[in-house]
């Protein structure tokens, strides 16, 4: 442990922007920090310092921020003589000497001590500046009059308490600090409050800050500011050049219909974890639906109700909710329903929205199928209840093969799966349906079978005119053997994403074969792209 700094020991450090004199220390050297420039803060533990100190600051034109931690008890002649500059002292309720010389007699700082202490009798004897520090204060947070004044913890995530004002300099120069939640009862943020944090990656602002200083975040260049969409932390964010994300909600089902009577649980996810996550629940129509204080929607009578869910921190989400005693269902024709993947399969490729309709599926009952156009893998159909025009479920349209999204297996879906076959992309870049439509051979893998096949696809529908109509289609043997390909009817499960592959025997473990293979794919790729533009 150091007992003694000796004299000039840190002179012309200009780099230094704050300094921690330990509990160990019981001498100071004169000069000691002259000539740090950039010195700002200092925080004061020398419990067993009881002698005169000959100014180890003067000169210190920066420094204006002095903490005396818990446990000091004496605070000897000229420690601060010559830095004028001091703006603001911390002094706890442990002090009990105090020299009068102890800061320079042309500072103005405020001195910040507990009610009734003995630093409260030295401030009036002395005639200097005080402020009363708040009950709440604590040994890490030091508060005075609804605002923070200075964080001298060492966590790396930090929440703060519920203060008015984040002050001038809070947390300026932490080292250690990764992650700061600010309260939702904070309105101001002032300058340098989370200046110099070179570790400081995130820090959450609710939308009840109105005002953030220009300089609040100077030299911390590391940090995304997370904030709710349309607040004054956005705006700031987007006015400064600082990256930000926001913070949104979600419900497990933003829309659902109902029968009287039922009961829904609806929980609400956050996209950062919030340490004030409770919401304030309401539904807009209590004779529709009731929900009460954590979440649980109860179904009165038929109709359409909004139920609303709001945090502290200004973020809001909406669930619609139908109620009806109509009877209603998804039939299925020639499709299939996958209602644990919400999933409709079993469809031909190019298949029409008018054609799910009416040779697929039918909707009976108070419901009709959405959607529009030719479907293709990812599109969504949704299925609407029709007296209360709620969405009661949506499902995704997988058409095995279908990789890329246009409706048709071909060469391009081959050269997507030999990617992840060769492992040049992962399984999981795929959306849930992409992988679905990637395993075409339904073997529970993605590897070079499913390419192979698609590759053979690629070069069938290349003879193909794909504007003829499906009954032209139905007498085209090309068009029937590509359909046969590949059976769209089997039970649609997702491949693991981003597990080995089991490759044919004669490409495992050859690094040559995987290499001229994905080539192969790269070519057939582009003589398929050829192919269509010269017809």
């Amino acid at each position: 442990s150091v007992t003694s700094i000796g004299i000039r020991a840190f002179c012309g450090c200009t780099g230094l922007t704050s300094v921690t004199i330990g509990n160990s220390v019981t001498s100071i050297g004169g000069s000691a920090f002259s000539g740090c420039s950039s010195l700002a803060t200092v925080f004061y533990n020398a419990e067993k310092a009881t002698g005169t100190i000959p100014s180890p600051f003067a000169g210190v034109s920066s420094l204006n921020t002095v903490i005396v931690g818990n446990g000091v008890e004496t605070l000897p002649a000229n420690l601060f003589r010559g830095a004028e500059n001091v703006e603001q002292v911390i002094l706890p309720r442990s002090v009990k000497t105090i020299s009068k010389t102890f800061l320079d007699a042309n500072c103005d700082a405020v001195v910040y001590c507990p009610k009734g202490s003995y630093a409260q009798t030295c401030c009036i004897r002395y005639g200097w500046v005080y402020g009363l520090l708040d009950s709440s204060s604590s040994p890490e947070f030091i508060m005075a009059n609804g605002a923070l004044l200075h964080y001298v913890g060492s966590k790396a995530r930090v929440t703060l308490p519920q203060v008015d004002t984040i002050g001038a300099g809070a947390l300026n120069g932490n080292t250690q600090i990764v992650s700061v939640e600010v309260s939702s009862a904070t309105s101001e943020i002032f300058d340098e409050a989370f200046a110099n944090c070179p570790a400081l990656q995130r820090v959450i602002i609710p939308a009840s800050v109105t005002y953030i200083s220009a300089y609040a975040f100077t030299g911390s260049d590391n940090v995304v500011i997370y904030c709710v969409e349309g607040s004054y932390a956005q705006q700031f964010a987007m006015n400064n050049g600082i990256p930000f994300e926001l913070i949104t909600v979600t419900f497990n089902r933003p829309e659902v219909v109902l029968r009287p009577n039922q009961t829904l649980q609806l929980n609400a996810a956050y996209s950062i974890a919030l340490s004030e996550s409770d919401l304030l629940w309401q539904s807009d129509n209590e004779s529709v639906v009731t929900v009460d204080n954590n979440g649980l929607v109860t179904a009165v009578g038929s109709g359409r109700a909004v139920v609303t869910a709001a945090n502290e921190n200004g973020l809001t989400v909406q669930c619609v909710v139908g109620v009806t005693d109509s009877d209603f269902s998804l039939q299925q024709l020639k499709g299939e329903l996958d209602t644990v993947n919400n999933t409709l399969y079993g469809l031909r490729a190019g298949v029409t929205a008018d054609e799910l309709k009416s040779e697929y599926f039918a909707a009976n009952g108070s419901c009709a199928l959405d959607c529009n156009g030719t479907l293709a893998t990812g599109d969504k159909v949704s299925l609407i209840e029709t007296t209360t025009g709620v969405k009661a479920a949506e499902y995704t349209v997988v058409i095995f093969g279908d990789v890329d999204g246009n409706s048709w297996y071909d060469g391009t879906d081959a050269y997507l799966v030999r990617l992840v076959a060769n492992g040049l992309i992962p399984a999981s870049a795929l959306t849930d349906a992409q992988r679905m439509a990637a395993d075409c051979n339904h073997d529970g893998n993605i590897d070079a079978a499913d390419a192979a096949l698609l590759e053979q696809a690629g070069l069938l529908l290349n003879q193909i005119d794909q504007t003829e109509s499906v009954e032209e289609l139905q007498t085209n043997c090309v068009y029937l053997e590509y359909c046969g390909l590949i059976d769209q009817s089997a039970e649609s499960t997702e491949p693991v994403p981003d597990q080995p592959q089991n490759e044919p025997a004669a490409e495992q473990g050859s690094l040559i074969a995987r290499i001229l293979s994905f080539f192969r794919s790269v070519f057939l790729y582009l003589f398929n792209l050829l192919f269509v533009k010269i017809a």
